[in-house]
């Protein structure tokens, strides 16, 4: 996701929290109880990590064109220990980096 516009990174991912901040690439992040909150929204399963079909539903339910794609690249960038799916500190680390 490197080279996206803030912005556009923001409304792609659903990256706003239920206080109205944004996650952004400098200053605070949200704090644990919203990051908590926004990865229970996405982890469906609630296995403690976001899979390629959940991160896809969530694309998809944003209205993201050619999530596949989309997903591809963001498992890419964040899977640091390569096994396929994302943990919240991988999902947010990849989230808040520029």
């Amino acid at each position: 996701m490197k080279g996206l516009d803030l912005i556009a990174v923001l409304m792609i991912t659903g990256m706003l929290l239920p206080s109205g901040k944004a996650v952004a690439c400098e200053g605070a992040l949200p704090d644990d109880e919203e990051q908590e909150a926004f990865f229970a929204a996405i982890d469906t399963d609630h296995d403690g990590f976001i899979g390629v079909a959940e991160l896809t539903e969530h694309y998809n339910s944003l209205g993201v064109q050619d999530a596949a794609a989309l997903v591809a690249q963001t498992i890419k960038d964040a899977d640091e220990d390569r096994n396929g799916k994302l943990s919240a500190a991988e999902f947010f680390n990849d989230m808040t980096r520029c």
